[in-house]
């Protein structure tokens, strides 16, 4: 009698009537990792790696830098061409500091720099931009080291006949 109430009570489903039982084996190697494909896949892998290596142009030597060259503002306005495009130091007096904003919104320092008081030339100025900010104020005496262009963009601007300076340096001689 238990048995009879027990099938008619309980309903089960039939999917529960077979159960599936999978096995599976860690050890076993995939079929597409056989031991003479994957010393291939190293070697092809490794091959193009350096080709990109070779053809990216980058090597274990270092970048040649040019040296810079050390002129006033005179020397370098009145053959401003033969300097386009090179690394220039200049020493000059700081007239005036301004910080504004590049078109993106980053901010940049315009400096405007002077003949030195001391020489007896007509005074010329010159700009500089520069994203860092020097601990420098109106009327320092600096050397400005970066490269001078004509005419170029920097910051998302156009500037003329300006150092785009790396080094602002306090010229306390």
């Amino acid at each position: 009698m238990f048995r009879y109430l027990r099938s008619k009570c309980l309903f089960r489903p039939s999917f529960f009537k077979a159960s599936v039982k999978i096995e599976v084996n860690y050890n076993k190697k995939p079929k597409f990792f056989k031991e003479g494909s994957r010393f291939l896949l190293l070697l092809g892998l490794l091959a193009v790696g350096l080709f990109f290596f070779k053809a990216s142009g980058l090597s274990a030597k270092p970048l040649s830098r040019e040296l810079p060259v050390l002129l006033s503002i005179e020397a370098l306005l009145s053959d401003e061409s033969q300097y386009d495009g090179h690394r220039v130091v200049v020493s000059g007096r700081i007239e005036s500091l301004r910080f504004q904003q590049g078109r993106m919104g980053s901010p940049y320092l315009k400096i405007v720099l002077s003949n030195l008081p001391d020489e007896k030339v007509a005074p010329q100025t010159l700009e500089v931009i520069t994203l860092d900010f020097p601990k420098a104020r109106a009327g320092d005496q600096v050397l400005v080291q970066g490269n001078y262009y004509i005419s170029s963009q920097k910051v998302g601007q156009h500037f003329e006949h300006f150092i785009d300076a790396d080094l602002i340096v306090l010229d306390e001689f």
